[in-house]
């Protein structure tokens, strides 16, 4: 009897299944929205909320790195605490808003002193809106960024 060898098979290799790749929105593409805050939770916290709204974000944290991103990034809103170690929010907002490139983008002031002077003060330096981080209201929150990011109807003559 003659014994028949089995040939070894090469393991066959499994084709690799391609990869999904997450579904492109449709519609109009995210708006852009960049935090600027020294205290990382609240970049955080802010990042987590605003995703799930659906904005794209991206941060920095101080007005130095701020001024930069707001240059680079490009993005639709600005959310700038003013009180931060180095360059403080209000060098950062004149920064912005002294540049052509970047003067129109609408900017909120994230603020645990939410005084009459510095409301005034963040009105004063181009700030649409001023909201407390002490006592903040997500609902109100929400609302302020809606209206900054509508469009601005032409005046009329």
């Amino acid at each position: 009897m003659t014994e028949k060898k089995e040939e070894a098979k090469p393991e066959e290799k499994k084709a690799e299944e391609p990869k999904a790749e997450a579904p492109k929105p449709k519609g109009p593409p995210l708006k852009k929205i960049l935090v600027i805050d020294d205290e990382e939770p609240v970049r955080r916290m802010l990042s987590k909320v605003l995703e799930t709204c659906g904005y794209k974000v991206v941060t920095a944290e101080d007005g130095r790195s701020g001024v930069v991103r707001a240059f680079t990034e490009r993005p639709d809103l600005i959310l700038i605490d003013l009180a931060m170690p180095g360059m403080e929010g209000r060098q950062a907002i004149a920064g912005i808003k002294a540049d052509l490139s970047t003067e129109a983008i609408p900017v909120i002031v994230l603020t645990a002193e939410s005084t009459k002077e510095n409301i005034l003060e963040a009105k004063a330096l181009g700030a649409r809106s001023v909201v407390a981080k002490i006592g903040f209201q997500l609902e109100n929150f929400l609302d302020r960024i809606k209206d900054a990011l509508a469009p601005v109807a032409p005046a009329r003559r």
